[in-house]
């Protein structure tokens, strides 16, 4: 396996978890419009992705390197969406109070 099969591996897996999770967070907040343009997204880069992991006989490591981008990916779509798309509650007000400065 190239460094650019590595690449390429880790960026489709990247984005195929990132738009997963945050369909997820789109479909959990009522965002049709949003989940719907994610599901489209979501089948381009798994398509692309599987095509990659298949091909050739590389053993374990594309398995691996998803799996790693797949952890980078997922808590980076839960820090943008909250981030972004968040709307602050009372909740939020509480939390943040009793957070100690620092």
């Amino acid at each position: 396996m190239t460094l650019l099969d590595t690449a390429m591996i880790f960026v489709g897996g990247f984005a195929s978890v990132f738009t997963l999770g945050f369909q997820s967070r789109a479909v959990n907040g009522g965002n049709y419009k949003l989940a719907a343009a994610m599901s489209f997204t979501i089948a381009m880069f798994q398509a692309h992705l599987w095509k990659l992991i298949v091909e050739g006989e590389q053993g374990l490591a594309p398995s691996v390197i998803y799996g790693l981008s797949g952890m980078c990916a997922i808590t980076s779509a839960m820090w943008v969406h909250q981030k972004f798309f968040h709307k602050p509650t009372g909740e939020d007000e509480k939390a943040e109070s009793k957070t100690p400065p620092g």
